[in-house]
């Protein structure tokens, strides 16, 4: 005997993702979590969400309507990661916008945030000082959602992280006068 486990959109009840459990195998909240993790959730209306400690990696948010989600705590990592590396905040805009960011991995033509520090900086990611790889910290989580290719044109998350290190960025100039890679004063 089995036993499907369905999960069905709240708006028009269609199955979003379908597991299913036989005799040998029964279903547990850990194989209905992994198989949720592992789930498309393209199209999906995430407006006025509140992802504070969503575990969103390997979510696929491509088309998903963000606008009104509370996504200011993996914002505020981001900002977090880029205060303890400003000098390549603009180097990380750079990527972010040309596609050439992988969120999976560390090191490479494409890295992650903290990979892609590491490469502006010209060191491994492992001799970032203070700023170390941790791919639980909220900042490292949204950026596993971009992928090569992904540009703030073609990816939403893409475009969020491109928006929030701009938004960093526009607010460092701000405060100090100076984009904080070029050295200038003001």
């Amino acid at each position: 005997m089995s036993r499907t486990i369905e999960i069905k959109g709240r708006s028009d009840g269609a199955v979003l993702f379908a597991f299913e459990a036989t005799d040998e195998q029964h279903a547990s909240d850990k194989d209905v979590q992994h198989a949720l993790e592992a789930a498309a959730i393209r199209r999906a209306d995430l407006r006025d969400a509140d992802l504070r400690g969503a575990a969103l990696s390997g979510a696929d948010l491509r088309g998903a309507d963000l606008c009104g989600a509370n996504l200011s705590r993996f914002r505020d990592d981001v900002w977090a990661v880029l205060s303890s590396a400003p000098a390549e905040a603009s180097a990380v805009l750079a990527a972010l916008q040309a596609g050439r960011v992988d969120g999976t991995v560390y090191l490479g033509d494409c890295a992650c945030l903290v990979g892609t520090i590491a490469k502006a900086r010209g060191c491994h990611h492992t001799a970032l000082g203070v700023l170390k790889p941790d791919c639980l910290r909220l900042a490292e989580t949204w950026f596993m959602q971009i992928r090569p290719g992904h540009t703030p044109a073609n990816n939403g998350p893409t475009r969020l992280a491109a928006e929030w290190v701009g938004e960093w960025l526009a607010s460092m100039r701000s405060a100090f006068g100076a984009q904080p890679s070029d050295g200038s004063q003001a």
